[in-house]
């Protein structure tokens, strides 16, 4: 039964049932009654309001909805759900919430803590614990359920003020490794120019309740990348951490100097898959490469205007093919524009890239794999009338050559109510611990504001940029 959840105090809901009448005037449609039957069509199976206090980064500090590529939603084997998000208070001081669903379906609060830098949520997928990985004094530190007792994550990590993002991401492979990466720029102009990348993977012991970490790694990279997705130690592969990273550099060190003042100072354009490879202890060091996959866009001479390849999804699928999906725009060919699919080996490899065709050029995307093997794309965008959603089979050709196409979708629009959808949707993926399944377990960040006859909003916040964010959880059926 879909639940809708009314809010008492901002973080602790209270969970009112909703009989099929009113659900079908909510969502928009008619409401079945769940048997064993096959399942034909994707729906909107539940659509619960977690939390109403969320942050909008109006103090300058990061926003909840900040990204979107890190993990921050966990499904559990006994049906458990958890929600990681953060709030800001009147001293622009971070605070982490940890939401847990029971399987009865009540949510509440089960930790939370301090931060001054993003957050992320995994699930080892050796006993179903949760792990928080957060940055309390912008020290990397790990929180172990169900105590969530702290662990600082050893290392020579850049200490940096409250509103100073470390650009990094963490991650969890089929074994348990967990990896938690930064970026450290180093300090010369132009900046951007030059950074090294940082990063330590360990394990919990739930036997000793005390994490094993190895070495710290510190490579230089040169250019500023930024925004990772980790892959740790999938099967299949050396043991190491694979990911993907946004080229994300200042003008001054683009290649687009002279960019519009008017404009975003800071300039999206290609992306990076690199390993790290790790060494037998004591003797064999850590390895780390990495490879353009995604090549940024020239520009001319002078031009004022820049060029964009940005990253908005990275997955790693069964057969360990790395699955990027981005936003193209050059100013002098407007037939460039459009969302991108560029498939790619670990080691670098291009193996397929081309535009989507029949996607619509604006929104935002999420790829996955079901538990049956099926690659999926996840679509949304907030309209001016509706919250928009759709999930696309994903249909892969190799005759006479490698190929991705889009099959029809399901939108789901009309399930989602009021909700006006703020940003990227979070999605549980195996990068976070998450087996694949037939549902979609989500975090849908919301306005505060919610959509109201005649069916149109306009900012979702005050002029300031001041207000809170609802945090909805949003689970998905697929078909069968």
């Amino acid at each position: 039964m879909l639940v809708i959840d009314s809010i008492r105090d901002g973080r602790r809901p209270l969970r009112r049932p909703v009989r099929p009448l009113m659900l079908a005037a909510l969502l928009g449609g008619a409401v079945s009654a769940s048997s064993a039957a096959t399942v034909t069509v994707a729906s909107v199976d539940r659509l619960e309001q977690v939390a109403t206090d969320a942050s909008t980064g109006a103090l300058s500090t990061i926003p909840n909805l900040w990204g979107g590529h890190q993990p921050r939603i966990t499904r559990h084997a006994d049906g458990t759900v958890r929600i990681l998000y953060i709030t800001v208070d009147s001293t622009a001081m971070l605070t982490w919430h940890l939401m847990r669903r029971t399987p009865a379906g009540v949510w509440g609060q089960e930790a939370s803590g301090p931060s001054t830098d993003d957050v992320g949520l995994l699930r080892d997928p050796r006993d179903d614990r949760a792990y928080v990985m957060a940055w309390p004094g912008s020290v990397p530190t790990a929180y172990a359920g169900p105590t969530y007792n702290s662990a600082k994550v050893p290392g020579s990590w850049q200490i940096l003020p409250s509103k100073y993002r470390q650009y990094g991401n963490v991650g969890i492979g089929p074994d348990g490794t967990v990896c938690l990466k930064a970026s450290r720029e180093i300090n010369v102009l132009p900046v951007t120019s030059q950074d090294k990348t940082e990063y330590a993977c360990g394990k919990y012991d739930a036997a000793t309740k005390l994490w094993t970490w190895r070495a710290q790694v510190s490579s230089y990279i040169g250019l500023r990348h930024t925004y990772d997705y980790l892959f740790p130690n999938p099967r299949g592969l050396d043991q190491g951490l694979y990911g993907t990273a946004q080229r994300d550099l200042h003008k001054s060190a683009s290649n687009v100097p002279l960019l519009d003042p008017a404009r975003p100072p800071y300039v999206y354009d290609g992306a990076r898959t690199y390993s790290g490879k790790f060494g037998v202890l004591p003797t064999s060091p850590d390895t780390f490469a990495q490879f353009d996959h995604i090549q940024p866009i020239p520009a001319p001479v002078g031009a004022t205007a820049a060029p964009m390849a940005k990253l908005t999804d990275a997955y790693m699928d069964s057969k360990n093919r790395i699955f990027s999906s981005h936003h193209k725009e050059d100013p002098l060919d407007s037939t460039v524009y459009g969302t991108y699919l560029t498939v790619s080996s670990p080691s670098g490899q291009v193996l397929y890239s081309a535009k989507w065709a029949g996607l619509e050029i604006y929104g935002a995307t999420r790829i996955f794999e079901d538990a049956k093997g099926r690659l999926w794309l996840l679509w949304s965008n907030r309209g001016s009338r509706t919250s928009e959603i759709r999930v696309y089979p994903i249909i892969e050709t190799t005759s006479p050559t490698l190929k991705f196409t889009l099959g029809p979708y399901f939108d789901l629009s009309k399930q989602l109510g009021t909700y006006a959808l703020d940003g990227t949707i979070f999605i549980a993926a195996p990068r976070g611990g998450n087996a694949p399944s037939l549902y979609v377990d989500a975090i849908m960040n919301a306005c505060t504001a919610q959509y109201v006859p005649p069916n149109v909003i306009g900012s979702c916040y005050n002029a300031d940029g001041s207000g809170l964010q609802r945090v909805v959880y949003l689970r998905i059926r697929l078909p069968d």
